[in-house]
């Protein structure tokens, strides 16, 4: 019932959560019972999981499937578990973002996951997105125009089908301040279609081969597709070459490329649903990354209103600036 990308993370948080009460000493997990609930909440809270009770929820999810009785003392003891592992927190610690420009320069080296990371910012995607994706002219095509791309089920998308997003060619067009003129390192038609030239250079195949339907897009050294600790490396990697601040500061994450994405589409003045569309995603997550970006762009707005305010005429100057258009006017219409 779930998407492909939501199913991993939420099994790996169940996985960890049933680890912990085996480790606690629980050799029967299920039905749970607030010996163990507490035992795995104590672990998480000793480890500041900043989302242990998330975990948690896959416990209670797991005991529920089973059909054992979830009752009014076991939810207390959730609520009150909750509480504990969240308190103190603070707001929630968002992934790093980038800087497409940072990107433009075409005398730089290019790497895999330097495209991988540019792509998948313009597709609003997260890194375990792109571990779903393979070579074949099924899943990515590109022409002389445009990058078709055929991505995974969304959380808007659950009967599995994929959804079909498209851009076309922005080489040389003017972006405006943010990225003046794009270049074809920034440009996710052009990107995409080097992509497929290394992949199917790595690999020894064609896109419209039949072995390419079981290939990665994006090829690790053993052949098969980056795990997650190496996507997000090299993304670090290549956002850090290019930029003076700290690599462990960045805070870039699997999820950098998709809060990044909708960063750059709200600053290009694309609207709240057509970014959500793009994103294949309508959460309330997609509003936090426009606000975010929207904030940003705040104080260029007050600026703007204050120019406008010191520049706007009084109101006798503007009854006055009325009257002169109106006679002139009277006059083109005698003439």
């Amino acid at each position: 019932m779930l998407a492909n990308s939501t199913r991993k993370p939420k099994d790996s948080k169940y996985q960890l959560a049933l680890g912990l009460a085996q480790a606690a000493g629980h050799e029967v997990v299920f039905p749970l019972t607030m010996e163990i609930v507490i035992d795995v909440a104590a672990a998480l809270k000793a480890g500041n999981y900043a989302s242990g009770a998330s975990y948690l929820m896959e416990l209670r999810a797991k005991h529920q499937d089973a059909g054992f009785i979830f009752d009014s003392v076991l939810k207390r003891l959730f609520d009150r578990c909750r509480t504990s592992l969240e308190r103190g927190l603070g707001g929630p610690v968002r992934s790093g973002t980038f800087d497409m420009a940072l990107f433009s320069d075409e005398a730089q080296d290019e790497t895999q996951l330097q495209r991988a990371l540019v792509v998948a910012t313009w597709f609003v995607m997260r890194d375990i997105e792109l571990s779903f994706t393979k070579l074949h002219v099924t899943h990515v095509k590109v022409d002389a125009k445009k990058v078709t791309w055929r991505l995974p089920e969304s959380k808007v998308e659950v009967a599995g089908r994929g959804a079909t997003r498209v851009w076309h060619c922005i080489c040389g067009q003017d972006l405006g301040p943010l990225l003046g003129n794009a270049s074809p390192r920034i440009c996710p038609r052009c990107v995409m279609a080097r992509q497929i030239r290394y992949a199917e250079g790595a690999l020894g195949i064609k896109q419209d081969d039949e072995a390419a339907r079981f290939l990665p897009l994006f090829v690790a050294d053993d052949g098969d597709h980056f795990n997650k600790a190496a996507v997000i490396a090299g993304w670090r990697e290549a956002v850090g070459s290019r930029t003076a601040t700290d690599v462990e500061e960045l805070g870039i994450t699997g999820h950098t490329a998709r809060r990044a994405g909708c960063h750059l589409l709200a600053r290009l003045g694309w609207a709240r649903w057509h970014i959500q569309f793009m994103a294949r995603h309508s959460t309330s997550q997609v509003d936090v990354y426009v606000g975010e970006a929207w904030n940003d762009q705040a104080s260029a707005w007050a600026a703007d209103m204050r120019r406008g305010h010191h520049a706007d005429a009084s109101l006798e100057d503007m009854k006055t600036a009325v009257k002169t258009l109106t006679r002139e006017l009277d006059g083109a219409k005698v003439d």
